[in-house]
């Protein structure tokens, strides 16, 4: 999911291809978002700042993992299920996600801080991108479980 984030920044995002790790991170430091946007502008769009970067990394890389161990246990209890319903699973688990992130974001952007930066997020990076990379999301997460399980 991350990677499939830089990606889509770095090309039709125009927005530098660490940029959503600077926009995670938009409460500690909204002004390395803003930089990396004229870094990418002016033709950089690999500009790298990893104080700001790493927080951002580990909240992604934290509410993945949350994610990712929620659908492990639930997938647990549907233990007659084949791996085509698994990944159906999982993907059907990224778009739960991806709703339930949309007022937890504009939760964070009001009380914790970033403001629209964060609260925003999903309409900033384009309702397609939003739901693309959490649908990646999903897909990597039910394949991994249907890869796990055994029979």
């Amino acid at each position: 999911m991350a990677l499939f984030m830089a990606v889509a920044s770095a090309t039709w995002g125009h927005a530098g291809f660490f940029s959503p790790f600077y926009r995670i991170a938009g409460v500690l430091d909204p002004a390395a978002y803003d930089i990396s946007l004229q870094e990418s502008a002016t033709g950089s769009p690999f500009w790298f700042e990893p104080q700001t970067a790493l927080p951002g990394v580990c909240v992604h890389l934290a509410l993945a993992g949350l994610f990712g161990m929620l659908f492990v246990l639930l997938a647990r209890e549907g233990r007659g299920a084949g791996r085509a319903a698994l990944v159906a699973a999982g993907v059907a688990w990224s778009l739960l996600v991806a709703v339930v992130m949309v007022p937890t974001l504009g939760l964070a952007g009001r009380e914790v801080g970033g403001g629209a930066l964060i609260s925003d997020a999903p309409s900033q990076l384009g309702w397609p991108t939003y739901l693309g990379m959490h649908l990646v999301f999903g897909f990597a997460l039910g394949v991994a479980v249907a890869l796990v399980r055994r029979g």
